[in-house]
């Protein structure tokens, strides 16, 4: 990567404006860095760095490390692009000019020091099909952007998923983004692209960092081992043998970072392998030593050491000696006595073969303590000032300050605009402010679809309140929920980018009309019947009058309902629709066709019969709703009648048989579109004819 040149420096400062004019949502700065770097990889930024020069030109250092991380390289929890670019400006690849050296082969480079080798597979033009085509064979793309500008990391697994190129971005001195749409840089020069040589590299562990608590005990004593958790490991197996190579320990340790052995006198070296089931991780490994020994005390003399005792050995070094802390003095080093005496260092031999004590030493050093007592801002100095303990102080004048922009995006919702704005993050002041307008609620091209075992997906529509049309995938993304099965569907509208909500249109799966509707009836009720309906939860049935005026209507969950209390021999009309009800609401179906039906007349009553010489006249009260009647007539009671139809609730009957009995019932007909409904038998009256 070559250095920027000075004047692309503008471009962090102009970006907004640039944004404008290439159709850029002013979105891009939505999302300010952390102070530190994130625990995900995914939204490391060079704004994050504690490295000057990284903050300003450091995205190409950043997309190598997201490069690094993602392939298993290094997924150490202290890892992250201010690590990698010590290693870079120790190892060559970045001068102190901050410019780049060895082209693409950082990272080659950086992965065979840890065992876990990536493969550069050279620099190619940046076009689309050439960057899906390295998603697809599984290699790893970084792009570089506007002729040298900037420099982004390929986001393979979201490109996958939703079929358009993503990248992971680092931009400026504040700002992280995680994954965004490659398409919002219109200018894609080329891509440096790698692969894993070996897919097994990929998932085996990396090499464990081991350290331990000191380099050396007393026989018998101690030593704590530790070292940072290995991304997929499943485990660490530890290895001890003596300086003859004799095995003293060989332990596996599932769920640690950390493990404590005792020693003998002798010298031993450690062995720490992180291992899964890919294979064992490169081997770590540290030299200790068990020594005899003696206990040396240490006396703060007025100050305070967090370390007490040590254990030391005759004729050897003391080693690392601790650091005592006296507010207001300076620590002048370790003596063997309150005053005089002789000066202790780590290098120093032990001379006295027993337990002794060491005092520490102090010289009256100023520790000053700071604070702003006015503040700086935009335009004008403050002061800071400096107090020792002992009551000594200066002050210091604190520059005014520059105004510094911080873009922030307040997204629109269908309930109030939004607003892209840059401002100091001192005084407040605006640069630059552009509004938003607020989207509209969104529509669909249709409401209701009948049931046809499909899944319906009505286009939605979605303008701003100033007519702007939104579009899928820029400015919102769309789901449908329950939109096959009868009842009411979802269509859920996710706005995204300069955006921000959830909108839930309702529209509706009708279910199917109901068929075969028939009915039965006695005379004061009717049962109307039908056939299930296919997503029906229930049935809405409604009786009419036979001029068409609703009656009653009733709910039901069964294929069946009984209209009672209705008026005998009367005609009526009855409709069904289908009821279909989700956690979102009720649907109702269309109605089926009305069916026209009646109640059978009610049985006559007061049947009277007058015999004459071999006839009778028999007469009953008229029956309502009755269109005619049927009279039965016979010498038995119970059989062998014959049957007489009229019209009106009187008649004669001749021809019977002279001084013989007779018996006489009659039932009331109604006439329904053809179909004869009748009533039950009136009362039987018998008569000795003449």
């Amino acid at each position: 990567m070559k250095k920027r040149k000075p004047a692309k420096r503008l471009l962090s400062l102009c970006l907004c404006a640039v944004l404008l004019f290439t159709g850029c949502s002013g979105a891009l700065f939505a999302a300010k860095a952390a102070e530190v770097y994130s625990s995900d990889y995914r939204y490391w930024s060079q704004g994050a760095s504690d490295i000057e020069k990284l903050r300003k030109y450091g995205c190409w250092v950043v997309a190598q490390s997201k490069l690094i991380y993602e392939t298993n390289v290094n997924r150490e929890e202290s890892f992250n692009p201010d690590v990698y670019y010590y290693w870079q400006k120790d190892n060559g690849f970045i001068d102190n000019g901050f410019y780049q050296t060895n082209g693409g082969y950082s990272p080659v480079a950086y992965s065979k020091e840890k065992e876990k080798p990536l493969e550069y597979l050279g620099y190619f033009t940046a076009t689309e099909a050439k960057l899906w085509e390295n998603i697809k064979n599984g290699y790893y793309s970084i792009v570089q952007l506007n002729s040298g500008g900037h420099y982004v990391y390929i986001d393979n697994e979201t490109s996958m998923k939703k079929g358009v190129l993503y990248c992971f971005d680092s931009w400026g001195e504040q700002y992280s983004y995680g994954t965004r749409l490659l398409s919002n840089y219109k200018k894609w020069d080329v891509c440096y692209v790698y692969k894993v040589p070996d897919a097994a590299d990929l998932l085996r562990p990396s090499k464990p960092t081991l350290s331990a608590s000191a380099k050396s005990c007393v026989s018998g004593g101690t030593l704590i081992f530790s070292w940072s958790a290995v991304s997929g490991a499943d485990g660490y197996r530890i290895r001890i043998l003596t300086d003859g190579g004799a095995s003293v320990k060989n332990e596996i340790l599932k769920n640690a970072t950390s493990a404590k052995y005792s020693f003998s006198k002798g010298k031993y070296t450690v062995f720490l392998t992180a291992f899964n089931s890919n294979g064992d991780s490169p081997e770590s490994s540290i030299n200790v030593e068990a020594v005899s020994g003696y206990t040396v005390t240490f006396n703060p003399n007025g100050g305070t050491c967090a370390v007490k005792k040590a254990t030391v050995s005759y004729g050897a070094a003391y080693g690392t000696l601790p650091t005592p802390k006296r507010t207001g003095y300076k620590f002048a080093g370790w003596y063997t006595a309150k005053s005089g005496g002789t000066k202790v260092t780590a290098k120093t031999t032990v001379k006295t073969a027993a337990n002794h004590t060491l005092y520490a030493r102090w010289t009256h050093t100023h520790s000053y303590t700071e604070k702003i007592t006015t503040p700086a801002t935009c335009g004008k100095s403050g002061v800071k000032t400096f107090t020792c303990v002992c009551g000594n102080s200066y002050t210091e004048t604190i520059p005014a300050l520059e105004h510094k922009y911080d873009a922030s995006t307040q997204k629109a919702t269908t309930k109030e605009d939004g607003l892209f704005k840059v401002s100091c993050i001192y005084c407040g002041k605006t640069a630059y402010s552009s509004p938003i307008a607020k989207p509209l609620p969104p529509t669909v091209s249709e409401k209701s679809f009948r049931y046809d075992g499909k899944a319906h997906t009505p286009a939605v529509s979605v303008t701003d309140k100033n007519g702007k049309t939104l579009y899928p995938g820029a400015h919102y993304n769309i789901t449908y929920k329950n939109n096959t099965e009868p009842g009411k569907a979802v269509c859920e509208v996710n706005f995204v980018g300069d955006y921000g909500g959830t909108e839930k249109i309702l529209f509706e799966i009708l279910p199917s009309v109901p068929k075969n509707v028939s009915s039965r009836q006695n005379a004061g009720a009717i049962t109307a019947t039908w056939d299930a309906v296919h997503g029906a939860t229930g049935y809405k049935v409604s009786l009419f009058g036979k001029n068409g005026k609703l009656l009653k209507t009733a709910e039901t969950t069964k294929t069946a309902f009984r209209f009672n209390s209705l008026q005998s021999g009367t005609k009526y009309k009855i409709s069904v629709r289908a009821i279909s009800k989700n956690s979102d609401g009720t649907v109702l179906g269309e109605s089926s066709k009305m069916i026209l039906t009646a109640t059978k007349p009610a049985a006559p009553q007061n049947l009277s019969v007058a015999a004459g010489n071999g006839r009778a006249k028999l007469s009953w009260e008229k029956v309502f709703g009755a269109t005619g009647y049927t009279v039965y007539y016979g010498t038995k009671k119970n059989s062998g009648f014959r049957k007489l139809s009229v019209k009106k609730n009187a008649c004669a009957i001749s021809g019977l048989g002279k001084n013989t009995v007779y018996y006489f019932k009659v039932v009331a007909n109604k006439n329904v579109e053809g179909k004869i409904l009748s009533s039950a038998y009136s009362k039987a009256a018998a008569a000795r004819i003449k």
